[in-house]
Order: structure tokens, then C-alpha cells, then sequence
């Protein structure tokens, strides 16, 4: 595939996108397209269609009706085996393996590039991959790395999950509920890490495309907002042009204080969630 102009070139492209379960529809239809480089995060009730649309665009469930096109192919025509090239995603239950350690977790994201010889040793030797404990590092988990996974907080785990998906350094990333378990701070600088924010981490980091529980922190850390509800695009806008009407209208009024609420900005301290 060729490289795509940031500036101009489409990366990623929803086409008329429906995705229904018998008579109903939870997405859809939905025509979207995200560039190279953006930071896009989807906010919206429970049950908007969020976690279905980023399963639809990570080929997990295939679309009702509609196409998606990945840097400028048909998702169909794309082998499995090289769909980690494109898209990498973070599901909401992380799909952690208990009895390894965060650091065999994290280097799990390697597999799409390592031989299948190389991945099983990983799993079983004691090697380390410099690569996968940089970018532990920047999610504060240097000093966990060698606890089982089972062991470690919510929050631990799903900075773990995080890190393999930034080992993997698909062309888009996708993050279903990246931070639901973590304290204001550490949402805050996780997500930094995540959109690339901290000035030492941009080469792991391409396009991203997250589903967010906080509009908060949807505004603060993302440079593109959409809102969702009944799978549909309510808006789809520049973080710095959303308001409060926006998200209320998304979230529907006995949601509204809830949504409003102002999180503190403290990224300097990882510690234990």
C-alpha cells in the first residue's frame, strides 16, 4: 500500500456501514472517514453502538451493509495474517493471559512480526525484548513486569493491554474503554501516552480511534470528537468546538451533571490503581 498524504489522503474509510442483528439495527448506517494521523474519540451511552463499531472496523464482526476500506483497500481483500500490520485492537476485556507476567503480555504484540518459532519462545524463555520494556515504561510499569498479570490492579492491566497494543504499531489503533479503570491522573497521563502527547513516544504511534467513557476526557486529550447514540452520529466535530450541549444531547439529560464534571489534570505519578 502506498503511504498517504496526512494533509490530504484518506486512511480509513466506513461506507453506508450497518451492522444489525436480526430485525435490529445497532449500527448504522454510518459513513465515516478518519485520516492518518488523527485522534478520534467516540462518546455515548451505553448500548450507543461503540464497542460494535470498532469490532466492525477491526474485521472482529463483519458489517451488515456497507464497506470498509483500510488505506485505501477493501477490509475483505486484506489476509488475516497481515491485518496486524493495519489495525490493532484493545478489547474491553483485554484478552490478558493470567498466568504470564505483564512483560510476556506486552511482548505478545510482537507476534504479528516474530516467527512462530520466536513468538513460543518468548512465552517460555527468559527473553527480553528492549522494545516492549521501553513502552512499558511509558505507562509506568517498569517495576511490574515480572508479576503475573492476575496479580496486578485493573488499572495495571489495562496500561498492559495498552502496551502490547503499542508494541504492535498497527496503522490504526483501536482502544474500547482504554482507561474506565484508572484514577483521573492516571487516565490522564495514559491517555498522553496513548495519543502521542509526551514528545517520547510519537514512533509507536499512528492513528487512533478510542471509545471513551468521560466526554471530559474525550475533549482534553483527543483533536477530534463523535458522538453516538442509538448507532448513529449525533455530531462529529473538532474537540475544541464540542460543548456541553453536545455531549448532553448524546448522553440524554439524566446524564448531564454526570457528563459535566471536570476532571483534575495530575500526570506526574503512576503509582498503584
Amino acid at each position: 500500500m502506498n503511504a498517504i498524504d496526512k494533509r490530504t489522503g484518506t486512511e480509513y474509510r466506513l461506507q453506508s456501514l450497518t451492522r444489525s442483528y436480526g430485525n435490529r439495527t445497532v449500527v448504522g448506517p454510518i459513513d465515516l472517514t478518519f485520516k492518518q494521523g488523527d485522534k478520534v474519540a467516540i462518546i455515548g451511552p451505553s448500548g450507543a453502538g461503540k464497542t460494535t463499531l470498532l469490532r466492525l472496523i477491526a474485521g472482529v464482526v463483519s458489517p451488515t451493509t456497507g464497506r470498509i476500506t483500510l488505506r485505501g483497500t477493501d477490509s475483505k481483500a486484506i489476509a488475516n495474517k497481515n491485518r496486524f500490520k493495519d489495525v490493532g485492537f484493545m478489547h474491553q476485556q483485554l484478552d490478558l493471559i493470567p498466568q504470564l507476567t505483564a512483560r510476556k503480555n506486552i511482548e505478545v504484540g510482537n507476534s504479528g512480526r516474530w516467527s512462530l518459532l520466536r513468538t513460543l519462545g518468548s512465552l517460555l524463555l527468559p527473553v527480553h525484548d528492549n522494545r516492549s520494556e521501553r513502552v512499558a515504561s511509558f505507562f509506568g510499569l517498569s517495576d511490574f513486569l515480572d508479576v503475573r498479570t492476575s496479580l496486578l490492579s485493573g488499572g495495571q492491566q489495562q496500561r498492559v493491554a495498552l502496551a502490547r497494543l503499542l508494541v504492535q504499531a498497527p496503522a490504526l489503533h483501536l482502544a474500547d474503554e482504554p482507561v474506565s479503570a484508572l484514577d483521573p491522573s492516571l487516565a490522564d497521563k495514559t491517555l498522553q501516552v496513548l495519543c502521542g502527547r509526551t514528545g517520547i513516544e510519537g514512533e509507536f504511534v499512528k492513528t487512533v480511534v478510542a471509545n471513551i467513557h468521560a466526554p471530559e476526557l474525550a475533549v482534553r486529550h483527543f483533536d477530534r470528537v463523535i458522538g453516538l447514540r442509538d448507532g448513529s452520529v449525533i455530531f462529529d466535530k473538532p474537540a475544541s468546538e464540542v460543548t456541553d450541549e453536545d455531549t448532553s444531547f448524546v448522553y440524554d439529560d439524566h446524564q448531564k451533571e454526570a457528563k459535566q464534571v471536570r476532571l483534575p489534570v495530575e500526570v506526574d505519578n503512576w503509582g498503584r490503581d
